[in-house]
């Protein structure tokens, strides 16, 4: 059997051809709350704090002046109109410009500053592109840096020049952070080593080295002590663990336990240290201070950032019942909704079924069961699903489908060994498979009741779906291709089956997922939504409500 994995990197282009793409479904569903980019930027000198939502379609930043010292809050939103997404990532330092990234594909920003007095847009350089976004303003100089095709760039937007800065040519740059000085950066490579980049002399030097592969971010966050920042690592531990860069190489671990911990890429300026720890896919916010640890937040929360000021606190969180919002929270423990998202349906919480491995999965029930399931696989591999408002399950348990979540091998949360980072890749595939239907079939023993199965999945989810529907051992009524990765010469099922991408989704650069869809595209019981100006990752809110109403219609019929 011939499987076909695509990679965000994948460089070979062709065209892009919409199939036959199914009639517009009717609206089943209520008006959906929007969503945040999962990154608050936040000044508390000037006072502001700035996020993105898709509230008005495309993500559009918002900046809200005085919502950390004043009871008055005035909301000013950046660049209406605009038809790409515009992410924030800093504030300069005389609190008079707003460091954005607008999206132009897949991988690459444009890189503009927003200046809060003209009220204009400013491009520093139309044709240089910068990764994933990530321009930070110096927190003391007027400047401006940035990676490109993986090379340091710095802007000096008083005299709107570039800076003279030395090509690293044996190492390429993933994430970038000024320490609390403005003196220099920390910058990240591909591999995970830690370098600094002093303004001074114009030199990098690696101070930190990655005995192995660390490709998610570091979240390095710079002491106010002069060379010294925090940053995670698992070169001692199956997990992330919290340690201390002091000086010449020495470093020493800070916060250790058995669950994945990630700092939140802020300065520390006090002598205590604020991170998010993942205790069964929540994400619970924590500060250590004098050797002892605090929770700051519920143990039923993703707290996808957080910021503790003098006199209130912002968290950006969601919870079961609660789409992820931006909250101003008082020294009672008072919360104000400052992103004013909409309220849902409630569902109740999830039955959690915890595997062999110590990985919970999560079965929802709904209240008024039509019958019918939907077994739920994730993209990555390397996420996990918590039981935190989800768009599509919460509306699909409100309308009475059963979810069954599995966090499947390969999934986050409980260490290195399950993530399989030892594994070689070639044998991830069928323990994965492997995994699912022993976790499927526990479930299934446990729960009689369970059957009129149809499974979806999302990503590299749907290649695990696909092989499971080919498998004689489960029965699937229905299949859903949710930005799929999968392409194969001799899997063709034959049951329904709905594929939705975006026009622009990177797996459509390989030739071998395109055949298969166009041979899919042939079958009688197939449907295709594909959404314009759309990439791999789905993100406009009107969009989401065509899928949402898409799937439903699919399921019911």
């Amino acid at each position: 059997m011939k499987i076909l994995f695509f990679l965000s990197r994948l460089s070979i282009l062709i065209t892009v051809f919409v199939l036959n793409s199914c009639k517009n479904p009717p609206n089943h569903s209520e008006p959906l709350p929007f969503e945040l980019n999962k990154k608050i930027v936040v000044s508390e000198k000037c006072d502001r704090i700035i996020f993105s939502s898709n509230s008005s379609g495309s993500f559009i930043p918002v900046v809200l002046e005085g919502a950390l010292n004043s009871d008055k809050i005035n909301y000013l939103g950046i660049a209406q109109g605009v038809a790409k997404d515009q992410f924030p990532f800093s504030i300069s330092c005389d609190c008079r410009f707003v460091s954005l990234a607008q999206r132009e594909s897949e991988e690459h920003f444009q890189v503009q500053y927003y200046d809060l007095q003209e009220k204009k847009i400013i491009v520093p350089l139309q044709d240089l592109l910068a990764d994933n976004g990530n321009p930070y303003f110096s927190p003391t100089n007027p400047i401006l840096a940035f990676l490109s095709d993986g090379q340091l760039k710095i802007y000096n937007y008083d005299t709107k020049t570039y800076l003279q800065v030395e090509k690293n040519n044996d190492t390429d740059f993933r994430f970038i952070i000024w320490d609390y000085f403005g003196k220099r950066l920390y910058l990240q490579d591909l591999d995970g080593s830690i370098w600094v980049y002093n303004l001074g002399t114009g030199k990098y030097f690696q101070i930190f080295h990655s005995t192995v592969p660390f490709i998610t971010d570091r979240s390095i966050s710079p002491a106010k002590e002069d060379g010294v920042f925090y940053f995670i690592s698992d070169h001692e531990s199956d997990f992330n663990q919290i340690y201390r860069y002091s000086g010449q190489g020495h470093i020493e671990k800070v916060v250790n336990s058995n669950h994945d911990k990630y700092l939140l890429g802020r300065p520390i300026t006090k002598n205590e240290i604020i991170y998010r720890e993942n205790s069964n896919g929540y994400l619970i916010v924590k500060k250590i201070k004098n050797n002892n640890i605090y929770n700051l937040s519920s143990d039923k929360e993703v707290n996808y950032d957080f910021y503790e000021g003098s006199g209130k606190t912002i968290s950006l969180s969601a919870s079961l019942n609660e789409p992820a919002s931006v909250y101003r929270i008082n020294p009672e423990g008072k919360k104000q909704d400052l992103a004013n998202n909409l309220t849902v349906k409630k569902i109740p919480a999830p039955e959690l079924f915890f595997n062999a491995a110590g990985m919970i999965n999560h079965i929802y029930q709904s209240p008024k069961h039509n019958g019918h399931w939907l077994v739920w696989l994730h993209g990555g591999p390397n996420e996990q699903v918590s039981a935190r408002y989800n768009l599509f399950i919460n509306t699909l348990v409100s309308k009475g489908y059963g979810v069954i979540v599995l966090n499947y091998p390969g999934s986050t949360g409980i260490g290195n060994s399950y993530e399989l980072r030892s594994m070689p890749l070639e044998n991830q595939f069928p323990f994965q498979i492997s995994g699912i239907k022993t976790d499927l079939r526990d479930i299934l023993h446990k729960h009689k009741d369970i059957g009129n199965l149809s499974i979806l999945g999302n990503s590299y989810g749907a290649l695990l779906a696909h092989n499971l529907v080919s498998d004689p051992d489960f029965r699937f009524n229905k299949l859903i291709d949710f930005s799929g990765l999968f392409g194969s010469d001799q899997i063709h099922n034959e049951i329904p089956t709905l594929y939705i991408y975006g026009e622009k989704d990177v797996s459509l650069h390989n030739a071998g997922r395109v055949k298969f869809l166009e041979t899919e595209s042939k079958r009688k019981n197939v449907e295709t939504i594909v959404l314009k100006d759309e990439g791999h990752i789905i993100i406009r809110r009107e969009n989401n409500q065509l899928i949402l109403d898409s799937i439903l219609d699919f399921l019911k019929n």
